[in-house]
């Protein structure tokens, strides 16, 4: 996020000393062009790598704890005893896994998911993924900004909803048709 940032705030000075100096463009004579269109050149290069970036942001979201693997759980008498005014399991709004129950429609991608072309070879990769010693997953980062089945459905498993991939392509589409 960092980086994107730099990358939007670089695009836009480069388009805004731009803008400026071709106001003035007259008294820069034959250098007019590169002080213009070459800045506007280097604002849009920025913007593209910033959109670039927002779209391999969101396709590789996923949560940390996720990555973690299974935790141990502790045996201790005291978390099994709930404290007073605690509500019940069946008052909790979780369920007995401590997952959050979806409203209506928030799986919606979930379920009317089709197999992806990056899950047949991440599986058939051995780099791609796999387990480590301490039972931790690794995932492959995804360098093409269009794998848009496996942001929806990252973006879905976090309760994000799929706006912010949409947003991130549909920026990232509008700066390549500029």
């Amino acid at each position: 996020s960092y980086w994107i940032s730099v990358t939007f705030f670089e695009g836009s000075i480069f388009f805004t000393i731009s803008s400026f100096l071709w106001c003035y463009g007259e008294s820069f004579g034959y250098l007019k062009e590169t002080v213009t269109i070459y800045g506007y050149i280097a604002g849009k290069v920025n913007f593209l790598i910033c959109t670039y970036m927002m779209c391999l942001e969101t396709i590789n979201l996923s949560n940390a704890d996720e990555m973690e693997g299974p935790k141990e759980k502790k045996n201790n008498s005291a978390e099994r005893t709930p404290k007073r005014g605690t509500p019940n399991s069946s008052e909790r709004p979780f369920g007995s896994d401590h997952s959050p129950i979806k409203s209506k429609g928030a799986g919606r991608f979930a379920s009317a998911r089709l197999p992806d072309l990056e899950d047949a070879t991440a599986s058939s990769s051995d780099e791609s993924t796999g387990s480590s010693e301490d039972g931790t997953t690794e995932e492959t980062w995804l360098w093409w900004p269009f794998h848009i089945r496996t942001a929806i459905r990252k973006l879905d498993r976090l309760g994000a909803g799929p706006w912010p991939y949409y947003a991130s392509a549909i920026y990232l589409l509008g700066v390549l048709t500029f």
